[in-house]
Formats: structure tokens, sequence, C-alpha cells
């Protein structure tokens, strides 16, 4: 079987088969839209590298897809200048996106008003034409309406002028309002002038053209008044909106003029602009005005040397200009700036970073995430709480060994392993998402792993908050690392290594170094206090305990616990001055398998309740399928049948609906045994992007139609990991469109069946749901 294909870089849509998201990552993805679409100030988004911080926020971005949002990406902070005039150079992209998808709404609003009133313009004209007279409250309802058709007159003619060529439809809708105004000046003509030798005329159109009285005119009126509103509200947003883009064009060009000042560098005239309260544009002398699209070759000669002066705004009023430009725009369009890769700057680069720009993201409207590691969201909070608070963090946090459990099961294909196996594994990847990824199937250090495991389930490590556990779980993954080479760990090794750490990791903040002393101390009691509880932190949390009893899941945790006093890394008391001691040993394994046939427990009943913990478990519906779509070739293996099948759906087993079988029937008399029938069938998986995916399994292979007893198989499999199917009947589809199949020597069978399938199918996933809603 071909190996499953890995995708390793942040998320995007068009790749969107290889990722899921774990219920914290979805929480993660709701603060972020919740930010982009509502919130101001500072927000920092913090992880360690690899945890999934671009792929989260690309998704946010994504969902909050709006005529109202723009978002603005620094993929990486290089200096100030550069920053600033990205913001203005995405700026003006953005905002010439939202004016287009504004002028398409606008010409779908004149679209509307066309049809939606030609109806009237036709009752109107009809009345008009054939000189009826209209009765007094209609006549005094009408006049009443001169001056909106003539204020809508004019706005259509300043739509038209302003933007020519851009507005579809605008001289319908302008012909609409002047034909209305026409009829208005001949209605007074008519009125003074009705001529009642038309009786039967008169009362033939008065029929013909159905309720012209005071009623229809007030319920059309309103309809127009109100699509006039809409239009000139729409007007106004893109009059707005333009007059933004050149404003944010001026700028930029202006950010391209390289000025050279001799006496003021980058920080101090953005500090110096933080003071300033009023905009003016100061007269600088220019030693050298350079533009970046247009550099001259600055030849000097011996005999002259020319100096120009010219007059330009300065770098401070450059800021101020755009500080003031984004307060204007901020109310009408909601602007939020993306500071990506702050974990490969220094930490004083970021402070200087926040210092420096602190107008730009507090007072200019904008909402600004800064993407860093947990150490300088940690310094952060602790050095600049003024502007960060923990309310404003949020974390992506390592996963716990439930969450790697899902995410390896997804990304890299299920497989069976022993829990020593599966800790050995946690304790490589370190819960990392791009480790997991990349990570070989080779065996690790058990008695490290286990350790690691061990002080994850302390209570010491539980009543961290969730940055400090980052920060711990590094500071002991180094530590073991750094035992396994040198062996033994003395007071002045521990002290030693924590300086590196702290150097390594930019730690400066008392508060940071006051974790981990604490840490330190803990680790001189020479012990873990480890508590092996199970729960999950899922927001899903139905377990089915029949798999592994309560009284099963206390006896290995009474077990663990005392197998981490015995066998674990802390030298005894009587060492003296040494703390931590490595020797690599399998007994874990050896003992826990022991314990386990001892005590009747099956250590696959115990994964496999692990698994149900992590939420590894069939519980998705499809309901309203707004995406739906059959499995790409490159998603799945068909040729390989029920086995494929199998691999489907212990992969995404907390996203499978279930599985639809039926059984195309070969009615025609040449037909070969194994066509009567064949045994067909669809896996059908939700995705947590809300897409339906259907799994073909199609003609001869399709689900082993040539070995009928790999089917009870197949049910079993079902049945044992809950798994719901439905079973196709005459009932759901008359034999007879079964032999459309198997004309023409079977060609194209797959194709064939498949075409016979899609008018049937949302009504056999519908029932395949209502078998879920009683699981």
């Amino acid at each position: 079987m071909n190996k499953v294909k890995n995708y390793v870089s942040a998320y995007n849509w068009e790749n969107r088969k290889y990722f899921n998201f774990l219920s914290f990552e979805s929480e993660v993805i709701a603060e972020l839209e919740n930010i982009i679409n509502s919130l101001e100030g500072i927000f920092v988004l913090a992880g360690k590298r690899g945890s999934g911080k671009t792929s989260l926020i690309n998704r946010a971005k994504e969902n909050v897809k709006s005529d109202k949002n723009i978002i603005i990406t620094v993929s990486r902070f290089t200096n100030n200048k550069a920053m600033l005039r990205e913001i203005l150079k995405q700026l003006e992209e953005n905002l010439g996106t939202v004016f287009n998808n504004e002028l398409e709404n606008f010409n779908n609003l004149l679209k509307n008003f066309d049809e939606e009133h030609f109806e009237f313009r036709r009752r109107i004209g009809g009345v008009e034409k054939e000189g009826i007279k209209l009765e007094g409250n209609e006549w005094k309802f009408l006049q009443s309406k001169y001056i909106v058709i003539s204020q809508a007159k004019k706005m259509f003619e300043d739509i038209s002028n302003k933007f020519s060529g851009k507005v579809s439809g605008i001289d319908e809708s302008k012909h609409i309002i002047e034909v209305l105004e026409k009829h208005l000046d001949n209605f007074t003509l008519f009125n003074s002038q009705y001529l009642g030798r038309y009786p039967r005329r008169d009362r033939f159109f008065r029929k013909q053209y159905t309720n012209i009285d005071e009623k229809y005119l007030k319920e059309k009126f309103k309809k127009i008044e109100s699509n006039i509103l809409k239009i000139k509200e729409k007007y106004e947003i893109l009059t707005t909106l333009q007059d933004f883009i050149e404003q944010a064009g001026k700028r930029k060009v202006n950010f391209d003029l390289n000025i050279i000042l001799e006496t003021k560098n980058e920080f101090e005239i953005i500090e110096k602009t933080e003071k300033k309260k009023t905009v003016g544009i100061d007269l600088i002398k220019v030693v050298n005005v350079s533009s970046k699209h247009n550099k001259s070759d600055n030849k000097s000669t011996s005999d002259t040397k020319t100096e120009k002066t010219q007059q330009v705004e300065s770098e401070e009023d450059k800021y101020y200009g755009l500080l003031q430009l984004l307060k204007v725009i901020s109310p009408v369009v909601k602007i939020t700036l993306i500071i990506d890769e702050l974990d490969k700057s220094s930490r004083e680069v970021l402070f200087n970073l926040l210092d420096t720009h602190k107008s730009l993201f507090l007072d200019s409207g904008l909402s600004t995430i800064f993407i860093t590691d947990v150490y300088a969201a940690l310094e952060l909070q602790a050095n600049r709480s003024s502007y960060i608070q923990e309310s404003n963090t949020i974390l992506v946090r390592s996963l716990d060994l439930y969450g790697f459990l899902r995410r390896r099961t997804y990304t890299r294909g299920f497989k069976e392993y022993s829990f020593i196996e599966l800790l050995e594994f946690y304790y490589y990847s370190q819960g990392n998402n791009r480790k997991i990824v990349n990570m070989k199937n080779n065996r690790f250090s058990a008695i490290l792993s286990f350790n690691f495991f061990a002080f994850q389930k302390t209570d010491f490590y539980y009543e961290l908050s969730d940055l400090e556990k980052e920060i711990a779980s590094d500071f002991i993954f180094e530590l073991f690392k750094y035992l396994r080479i040198v062996e033994r760990i003395t007071y002045d090794d521990l002290d030693e290594f924590s300086s590196g750490f702290e150097k390594n990791n930019e730690i400066k903040s008392i508060y940071t170094r006051g974790l981990l002393k604490k840490i330190k101390n803990y680790l001189y009691k020479r012990e873990f206090d480890s508590y092996f509880h199970w729960e999950s932190d899922l927001i899903y949390k139905e377990k089915d305990y029949s798999i592994f009893s309560y009284d099963n899941q206390h006896i290995i945790s009474k077990f663990l616990k005392q197998l981490v006093k015995k066998e674990n890394l802390f030298a005894p008391i009587n060492s003296k001055n040494i703390i931590l001691e490595y020797k690599e040993s399998l007994i874990y394994e050896l003992e826990l398998l022991n314990f386990m046939s001892d005590n009747k427990i099956e250590e696959k009943s115990f994964l496999k309740w692990l698994k149900w913990n992590a939420g590894l478990n069939p519980k998705a519906y499809c309901g309203n399928m707004k995406e739906k779509r059959f499995a790409l070739e490159d998603e799945y293996h068909p040729e390989y049948g029920i086995d494929d099948a199998k691999r489907l759906i212990l992969r995404y087993t907390d996203e499978i609906v279930g599985v639809i079988l039926f059984y195309p029937y070969n009615e025609f008399e040449n037909s070969n045994s194994y066509e009567t029938p064949l045994i067909n069938g669809f896996v059908v998986r939700k995705t947590n992007f809300g897409e339906v995916i259907y799994y073909p399994y199609l003609g001869y292979i399709g689900l082993d139609s040539h070995k009928p007893k790999h089917l009870i198989e197949f049910k079993e499999f079902m049945t044992k990991e809950k798994v719901k199917y439905y079973e196709i009947t005459e009932e759901d589809i008359p034999m007879k469109e079964w032999g459309k199949c198997f004309k023409d020597d079977g060609d194209n069978q797959k194709e064939k069946i498949q075409d016979v399938t899609v008018k049937y199918l949302s009504q056999w996933t519908k029932n395949l749901d209502n078998l879920n809603r009683w699981r």
C-alpha cells in the first residue's frame, strides 16, 4: 500500500485534506475571529515553533472574509520603516479589494432597483398615456414625492459622473427616476385638463393597470424610497473608500522617498511623533532625496557640487500622518495588523517595537496581533503589563497525550502501539505538530519518556499556568536530553544547566527566572508525586466505560504511581551531591504487561479507551450539507478494497459519519458470479471544515466483491468500532437502475455506478444520519 502523504507547511484551503483541528485549536480560531471582527488593542498569539500558530491564524482569516474587514500581515519584522511602508502598501491594496466588493454590491442594488420598479413605471406610464385622472388623495401623495425624485435624480447624476465606467445599470436607474419625474410633471397637466369623454377607456385602463390608488402608490413609493436610501448609503461608502484609497496612495508615495537626516535616527523621530499634538508639514533641508523607483547616478564633478533644498514631509510627519489616516479609516473598516515570526527576532527588538509604536497599536483603532513564542509572551506579561495582560494572550499549547494520539493518527495513519511505545513517541515529539509529522517510527528512551509523562501528571505541574506549563515541559525535556549525555547531574550541574537555559531562551524577567528556580526546588525533592488521572479535556465528553471499566482505570493509575516511585531518574538521598542519574531500562513495559495480565486487563482495551477518551470515536453527523464532494484519487486507495476502508475509518475515526453499503446487480444472462451482486459502498466523512466527503469503493474491487465473506468481517469491524452502516435495499433504489451499469460489457463500470447513485445519495445520507441519532 502506498505511503500516506504528509504536508508540513502552514494551513491553506487548497491543502485542507492534510489538516484537522482539535477542540482547543478550534477555540483559538474562534478567539482570533473575535479579535479580527470586533476588538481593538494589542494581543499576543503565543506558542512554540511548529505548534501551528500560523495555521490557526490563516484559518481564522479565511473564516472572517468580509466587506468590512482589512487584515494586514507583516510576515516578518525587519525594521520600523519597512513595516510602516508595508502597512500602507497592504492598506491601499485591501481598501481596493473592499471598494471592489462594495462596488459589486452597489451594482446588484441598482440591478434590483431596475427590476423591482420596472412594472411600477409601466403602470404609471399607462395611466399617464391614457389621461386617466387620479383622485385627490392620490394626487396629493404624488405631489409630496417630488422632492424625493428630484434628490434621487441628482444623486444618480453624481454617481454617473464620479464612477463613470465602474457602475453598471446606472443609466437604467437614472432613466427610471427621469421617467417618474416626467410622469409626475405630466400628471399635473392631466389632472387639470381631464377629458371626461373617454369613460369606457378610463374604466378599461383602471382595470388593466390595477389599483392605481393611494394605497398602491404608498406601497410602491415606500419601496422606492427604501431602495434609494440603500443606494445612497452605498454611494457614500464608495465615495469614502475612494477617498481613503487616494490618501493611502499618496502616503505610500511619500514613504518611497528615502530622506537622509544627519541629526535624527529612526526611533528618535517616532518617539517625538508620539508627543506631537497637531499635524503639520515641516520644511527640512534634504541632503539627498532619492526615490525607490527612480535612483539618480549621483555623479559628482571636481568643479561643482549641487545641494538641493526641497519641501517634503519629515519622517515624524509621515508617521503621524499614517496614524491619523488609520484613525479616520478604522470606524468605517475594521483593520487588523498581524506581525508574524516575532519569535525569530530578539527580545530587545520585540520590546522596542512595542514601546516605539504604542500609539499605532493602541490609539489608531487597530487590533494588533503579535505572533511569538511562549517565553516572549511570559516576558511581555511580566515587563509590559500595562499593554499586555494574561487575558490578551492566546496560547497555542503543545498537545497533551490525548491530542498527540489524535494528531498522530490523523497525520500518519493508525497503528497499534503498546502504551510505553506511545509514551516514547509522545516524549520525542513534545506534543509538537511539526515533529509529529516528521518523526520516524524509531524507539526512544523508555525511562526518559515515562518520567517525562510522570512529571506532567504531578500536582506541581497541574498548578502551573498554561504558559508556565509550556516552559516547564521545555526545561524538563532539555534537562533529560542533557542527562542522557552526561548520565549524572549534580546541584552545580543543574544550576549551570539552568543558566544556559535562561541564556538560550533570552529569559531576563525576574518572574520567569523565579519559575525556573521553582522547578529546580521541586527537583531537589527527588521524587515525582504523580497522580495518573485520565480525564479528557475535550469538549466532547462521551465515554464508553464498557471498553475499559472505572475499576480498571483506578487499578492502572495506582500501579503507575507505584512504578514511578520505584523506577525513576532520581539518585538516592544518600548520593550526596547527585540529583539525577540516567539508567536505561525496559522494565516499564514488562512490568506493565505482567501487571495487566495478573489483573486480567487487556492492554488493547486500555489503549482503545485512551483513544476513545481522546475523542477518537465516530460522532460525526452530516446535518445540512453545504459542501459535498467525492474523494480525490490521491486521498485514498480504493484498489485495496475493505483493507483501505478500514484504514480510512481508523485514521479519521472522529470524522466518520458511517458507511453506505449497496449491491449493484447484473441481471443479464452473461453476468459473472461476482456481479450478482457486486459489493460496493461509500465511506462517508464530515471534516471539521464542514465538507462531506464520499469515498467510493465501486466496481469489481469495490468492497472485495470477489470475496463475499469479507463483507461479514467488515460488518464485524464496523460494529466493534461503533461505526454505523446503512444497507441499500430495493425500497431505496429500483433494481432496474443497476442494469445501466452492466451494459456494453461493463465498460467504465465505476463511473456508471457512481452516476446512478448520485441522485439517491442525499436521501441515503439522511437515512445514515438518522441511524446516528440513536448512537
